[in-house]
C-alpha cells in the first residue's frame, strides 16, 4: 500500500477468490491504530470496531465455581503513553477493506484466485526473480511474473519462505487446541463486555473478546485426548465446551457467524545464507 503510494509499480497476488467476510484475526493495538491514522486509514474502523480498555481474570476447579480473581486496565496512563489507551477488536475483512480501497485508489487491484508455486532467481538475468503461480481464473493454468522483490504475506506454513535456499522453519507442536467461535449471546456472565479469560481446572480455558455488531469472540482451549486432531474438535464441542467451563452461568448462542479450530505451534524461522542468493530480494 505504501509503496503503491510512493508510486512504485506494485503488484498484489492472493490466492482467494475474495476477501475475507467474516472472522479471523480480531486486534489492532494502539500504536497500530496510530499508524493507521498517520496514513488516513484508522477513523473508519475506530468508528465500527469495539474498544477495550481492560482485561478480567476469573478462576475455578472441580471443588469452586468460577470466580473473578483479578481485573487489570491494559495501558495505565502512568505507565505509558498511547493515544488510544485500548485495544481495538473488528474483524480481519474490516482491516482489508480499508487497505483493498486504499490500493485502488493508487491504482493497484488484488488479483485474486493466484496460488504461488515457486520463484527463480537468476543474477545475470536482467528480469530478476520471475514468479510461477497458478490462476484458477484462466484456462492457461500456469502464469509468470517478473519481479525485483517478493512479499511473503502467506502465513506460518509460507510457501514463499520454502522457496528460499537454506531456510526452514522449526515448529514446536503443543499439546494445545484451540477453537473459535465468532457469534452473538445471550448470556448471565458478567464481564462478556471485557477481555476477559476464564480458567478452569477441570475444563480448560476460555478467553472471551467482545466484538463488533453486539458479537462476542471466544478462544477455548481443548483438553481432548491425545488422539484427537484438531480437525475433529468440531463446532458443537466448542459450544458445548464453553459451557461447562462457564457454568453456573448460562450461554447460549442466538447465531455463530464463522467457527475455526487449529493446534498451537512456535515456529522459528531458521536461515542458512547462500552465496548464490541475494536475499535483499525476499521478503517474509
Amino acid at each position: 500500500m505504501i509503496l503503491a503510494r510512493l508510486g512504485i509499480k506494485t503488484a498484489v497476488f492472493d490466492e482467494r477468490p475474495d476477501k475475507t467476510a467474516v472472522g479471523r484475526a480480531d486486534g489492532i493495538q494502539p500504536k497500530t491504530i496510530e499508524t493507521l491514522q498517520m496514513l488516513g486509514l484508522g477513523d473508519e474502523l475506530l468508528r465500527k470496531g469495539v474498544k477495550v480498555y481492560d482485561i478480567c481474570i476469573w478462576r475455578g476447579s472441580a471443588d469452586s465455581p468460577i470466580r473473578r480473581v483479578g481485573r487489570e486496565i491494559h495501558y495505565p496512563a502512568d505507565v505509558v503513553d498511547v493515544l488510544h489507551p485500548h485495544i481495538l477488536l473488528c474483524h480481519q475483512g474490516m482491516v482489508e477493506s480499508v487497505l483493498i480501497d486504499d490500493l485502488r485508489s493508487s491504482g493497484v487491484t488484488v488479483h485474486r484466485g493466484h496460488r504461488f508455486k515457486y520463484f527463480e532467481y537468476t543474477p545475470e538475468d536482467s528480469l530478476g526473480l520471475t514468479l510461477s503461480m497458478t490462476d484458477s481464473g484462466s484456462d492457461v493454468k500456469d502464469i509468470h511474473a517478473h519481479a525485483d522483490y517478493v512479499v511473503g504475506c502467506d502465513g506460518a506454513r509460507s510457501l514463499v519462505r520454502q522457496q528460499i535456499p537454506g531456510t526452514h522453519a522449526t515448529a514446536t507442536p503443543h499439546e494445545s487446541y484451540w477453537g473459535v467461535l465468532d457469534g452473538e449471546l445471550d448470556t448471565d456472565f458478567p464481564d462478556i463486555w471485557s477481555k476477559t479469560v476464564v480458567f478452569s481446572e477441570e475444563h480448560g480455558s476460555v478467553l472471551i473478546i467482545p466484538r463488533e455488531r453486539n458479537m462476542t469472540r471466544i478462544y477455548i482451549e481443548m483438553k481432548a485426548p491425545s488422539s484427537a486432531k484438531s480437525k475433529d474438535l468440531g463446532q458443537d464441542f466448542v459450544m458445548e465446551q464453553a459451557k461447562r467451563i462457564l457454568a453456573p452461568y448460562r450461554v447460549e448462542w442466538l447465531s455463530v457467524e464463522w467457527f475455526g479450530n487449529y493446534q498451537y505451534e512456535s515456529r522459528f524461522p531458521s536461515f542458512i545464507f547462500h552465496p548464490l542468493v541475494s536475499f535483499p530480494h525476499i521478503t517474509i
